[in-house]
């Protein structure tokens, strides 16, 4: 390795928020890595818009959703007394988390089929590619 070229990663941790019951249960895992270790947490809230889905919601309401999701990942930052940042990107949810969290020190997201024996397609994503650990949470934390 070339004299300066070290990776130095922050002490940041990463949660992938999508306002469901699963996105909190990781947030709040990611609260507690950081008080027990140090560091902050960085809950990442990803939206997309389509306009070639049928039924689809127009870019404004997609965004303002996305808000309302943000505000909610914001209170249980406030709630636990948590140093941290809820960041809101447009795009697909896996880049968003694998960018996110590049020099991150992990990732944490919630387990989507808690039971089954499968994960959903954004947790596999991140498990192939994260240039950090990723910690899937169930239901148990």
């Amino acid at each position: 390795m070339l004299p300066g070229s070290e990776i130095v990663r922050s002490d940041a941790v990463v949660a992938g928020y999508d306002g469901s019951p699963r996105s909190a249960t990781a947030l709040a895992w990611a609260i507690n890595e950081t008080r027990e270790h140090g560091g902050h947490v960085i809950a990442v809230v990803a939206w997309h818009h389509s306009a070639l889905v049928p039924g689809g919601r127009g870019r404004a309401e997609a965004e303002q959703a996305a808000e309302e999701i943000a505000e909610q990942a914001r209170e249980q930052l406030t709630d636990a007394g948590a140093e941290g940042e809820v960041r809101v990107v447009e795009g697909d949810a896996a880049m968003a988390l694998l960018e996110t969290s590049q020099l991150a020190r992990m990732l944490v997201l919630g387990e989507p089929h808690h039971g089954l024996g499968r994960i959903g397609s954004v947790a596999k994503r991140c498990q192939a590619d994260a240039a950090c650990p990723v910690r899937l949470v169930g239901d148990d934390g």
